[in-house]
């Protein structure tokens, strides 16, 4: 049993109670208890890794941290292969839904992805995620929306996407988002309707000055800011546990 089924049980246990009649001294403490939970994350700045099945590492709490302190979350995640940069997006998606400043969420993955990423997001997290592949759903009748890239790239999902707005939007293996595709196009019409925007790849420079420019682009059209500021690498050499050991690939 995870915490929010924890807390589930404990309201619907509040709720029998509640039926019998409690004493002023019980409903204040219930009450105190209740802000206290609802404040955790000003205390607790990653409170998701209460939440999460997972244990976290030093690198993914980082990076949640310093993603958890911007107005608008526009960045390129480019860890290392095997540095668990889904699970990184998973922390900063269940902190922010925690904190109730995510609604909707639209996640773009290669299509032999989709199920991985739904299922360990369920899994790790406790958010289900709604596949979009046709048929018929669409992407505004659900809120927590997986869909793959070339599907979504088609000229008619990029209409109806270009008239959705999102909280945040998260594009995996992003080096695929190359200029004068359809696959860019996409890129750039969802950047547009997104408050927040990640774009997720391990190999974030293909040798191409112009292509790479053209990511950040999507991030922010007119980017004078360094490019710390705007992309977070971490290598497998770089990266340790909390004891300071090497952590080994996930």
């Amino acid at each position: 049993m995870d915490i929010q089924e924890i807390i589930d049980t404990a309201l619907r246990a509040i709720d029998e109670k509640r039926k019998t009649g409690f004493d002023e001294s019980v409903d204040f403490k219930l009450t105190a208890e209740a802000y206290r939970i609802h404040l955790s994350h000003v205390y607790d700045p990653l409170s998701v890794a209460a939440v999460g099945r997972i244990d976290v590492v030093p690198h993914q709490v980082t990076a949640v941290s310093r993603m958890l302190h911007m107005d608008k979350i526009r960045l390129l995640l480019a860890d290392d292969v095997g540095l668990g940069k889904t699970v990184t997006v998973g922390l900063l998606i269940k902190e922010l839904l925690l904190r109730g400043l995510l609604k909707r969420v639209l996640i773009v993955v290669p299509s032999s992805l989709v199920v991985q990423w739904q299922r360990e997001l369920k899994e790790k997290f406790g958010e289900e995620f709604e596949i979009v592949k046709g048929g018929p759903h669409t992407f505004h009748r659900c809120d927590k929306v997986i869909t793959s890239m070339d599907y979504a790239k088609l000229p008619d999902k990029i209409s109806a996407l270009s008239n959705l707005r999102w909280d945040m939007v998260i594009i995996d293996e992003a080096h695929h988002l190359t200029p004068g595709t359809q696959r860019y196009i996409l890129g750039e019409v969802l950047a547009n309707r997104a408050t927040h925007l990640i774009l997720v790849t391990a190999t974030p420079h293909n040798g191409k000055v112009a292509t790479f420019a053209s990511r950040l682009a999507l991030l922010h059209p007119v980017n004078e800011l360094p490019l710390d500021h705007v992309m977070i690498r971490r290598l497998k050499e770089d990266v340790t546990d909390f004891y300071g050991k090497n952590r080994p690939a996930f």
